[in-house]
C-alpha cells in the first residue's frame, strides 16, 4: 500500500510571513500554508462608551478635564479630527464636579449634549446663568456661594434642582419661568426672603417644595394653587397677618 503524504500545516504570524516564503532552502514542503491574523491588543475588547465621569479634586479638574473639554470644543467646531473624545460628548450622561473650587461654570460644558444630570456641589460658585442644556433633568448646585440666578437658562427638561446651602436672598418670577418643568425644588439654608407671588402659576409641575431655614415671612398666595406632595417650611420667621399669605 502506497503510504499517504502527510500534510504539514504552520501556523505562524504575518510579520513571519515574509520570510518564511523568501526562505528556498527551508525543507518543510508546505502543502497547506494559514496565516492566522490577531488583532492588536488594544482592539480585541470593544470599548464601551462613557456615560458618567466624576471630578473629585481641583487638581483633576484643572489638568484631565480641562483637556478633555478643550480638545472636544474643537471637535465640535471642526477644529480638529474626531476622537474618542468628541465621542464622549455625545455619550456622557452624568457628570459630577465636587470640591474644585469654581467660582463660574465653564461654557464648554454646554457642549456635552446628552447631558442629564449635572452635580456641582461644593464649589464657590456665585452666579448660575448661561446654561443651555436640552436634555438635563437634574442639576445640583447645593453648597456653594450663589447669591443671584440669570435670566440665560434654558433647561426645558430639567425635573430636580438643589440650591441648598447657598446665598440667595430672593427668588424673582424670571427664575420660575426659566423652570416651568421642575417637579422638585430644594433651597434649604439660604437667606430668602421673598418668593414671587406667581410662583405657583408658573411652577405648575411642582410636587416637592423645601425651604427651610430661611427667612421667609409670608408664602404667595398662590401656593394654593400647587398639587404639593411634600412642603418643608421649618424654621422661619413667619407672620400671618397678610390676606395673601398661605393660610
Amino acid at each position: 500500500m502506497q503510504e499517504q503524504q502527510q500534510t504539514e500545516k504552520l501556523v505562524v504570524q504575518p510579520n513571519q510571513t515574509s520570510s518564511l516564503l523568501a526562505n528556498k532552502t527551508n525543507e518543510l514542503a508546505f502543502k497547506s500554508l494559514v496565516i492566522e491574523s490577531k488583532p492588536p491588543a488594544s482592539q480585541s475588547v470593544l470599548k464601551k462608551p462613557m456615560t458618567s465621569l466624576i471630578i473629585k479634586t481641583k487638581k483633576e479638574y484643572l489638568t484631565n478635564f480641562r483637556s478633555f473639554l478643550n480638545q472636544n470644543l474643537s471637535v465640535n467646531v471642526g477644529l480638529a479630527p474626531k476622537s474618542s473624545s468628541s465621542d464622549a460628548a455625545f455619550s456622557l450622561t452624568k457628570l459630577f464636579i465636587n470640591n474644585c473650587d469654581l467660582k463660574k461654570i465653564d461654557p464648554c460644558l454646554c457642549n456635552l449634549v446628552n447631558l442629564t444630570h449635572l452635580d456641582l456641589n461644593s464649589n464657590l460658585l456665585e452666579q448660575l446663568d448661561n446654561l443651555t442644556f436640552r436634555q438635563l433633568q437634574i442639576l445640583n448646585a447645593s453648597n456653594n456661594k450663589l447669591k443671584s440666578i440669570g435670566d440665560n437658562i434654558v433647561l426645558p427638561k430639567l425635573v430636580s434642582l438643589d440650591l441648598s446651602s447657598n446665598q440667595l436672598i430672593g427668588l424673582t418670577r424670571k427664575f420660575f419661568v426659566n423652570f416651568k418643568s421642575i417637579s422638585s425644588i430644594r433651597l434649604n439654608n439660604n437667606q430668602l426672603s421673598y418668593l414671587s407671588d406667581k410662583l405657583g402659576f408658573y411652577l405648575s409641575n411642582l410636587k416637592h417644595f423645601y425651604a427651610n431655614n430661611n427667612k421667609l415671612k409670608s408664602v404667595p398666595f398662590s401656593f394654593s394653587y400647587l398639587r404639593l406632595e411634600m412642603l418643608e417650611l421649618d424654621n422661619n420667621p413667619f407672620e400671618y397677618n397678610n390676606q395673601h399669605q398661605l393660610q
